[in-house]
């Protein structure tokens, strides 16, 4: 019964329905030459903002990024309590504010948050936009939920839910239609986490899990 089993393999192989998952995604080499870390966990979301321009062969520091949006303390110390300004706000404007990085370089940044409305349920990057983004070489901003042991505390602060992270790379494939689906989805997260620490910042999410945790995104155009 052997070549009935080679038989059945070669048919569903034959099928493009079946086609095997092909990787998209961002230059992994300038990608992990522009990871890093955040600074502060209170402005984390910063972090991701730089190591995106980073990645685009731009300098800009993030507690430069938050402090165009948060102001400075009396002492010339970056804020860190927000000013009131939500992440997702202050993620809307803080490209806003150059068109010169700290060695010179001249550009322009935008940040889209999608969905675009209020009246909109938030949701995860489609499989068409995980396509089209990751396919052009473009990371995506998006908002990650933390499952509980992965959230950390500072002082006396409230555990923090969510992460902002950068989606960098997924498996896809495309149907006979043109339809793509995806097999795994790969996040970098510049927060400092309580169970990872000092991790690369690495995480593969299933579309199980990438649909559940990821939701609010942005797509981010730069140009030099």
């Amino acid at each position: 019964m052997g070549w009935v089993k080679a038989a059945l393999m070669a048919a569903a192989l034959a099928l493009p329905g079946l086609a095997p998952a092909a990787r998209i995604g961002v230059d992994p080499t300038r990608f992990s030459l522009a990871y890093l870390r955040s600074d502060q966990t209170e402005v984390y979301w910063s972090a991701a903002l730089e190591q995106i321009l980073r990645y685009y062969g731009l300098e800009v520091k993030q507690a430069e990024i938050a402090r165009s949006v948060y102001g400075t303390n009396p002492d010339g110390s970056t804020r860190t309590d927000g000013g009131g300004i939500s992440i997702d706000d202050a993620i809307d404007s803080a490209f806003k504010h150059w068109d010169t990085d700290d060695k010179g370089r001249k550009f322009t940044a935008a940040a889209v948050r999608w969905p675009t409305t209020r009246y909109v349920q938030p949701q995860a990057p489609s499989p068409r936009v995980l396509q089209a983004e990751l396919s052009a070489g473009r990371p995506i901003l998006a908002l990650l939920k933390l499952p509980q042991g992965e959230q950390w505390k500072s002082g006396a602060a409230s555990q923090v839910l969510v992460d902002i992270v950068i989606i960098d790379a997924a498996d896809l494939s495309v149907d006979a239609d043109g339809n793509p689906s995806f097999k795994s989805i790969e996040i970098r997260n510049p927060s400092i986490t309580a169970k990872n620490p000092r991790d690369p910042g690495f995480v593969t999410l299933s579309p199980m899990e990438y649909k559940a945790r990821i939701s609010t995104y942005w797509t981010i155009q730069v140009k030099r």
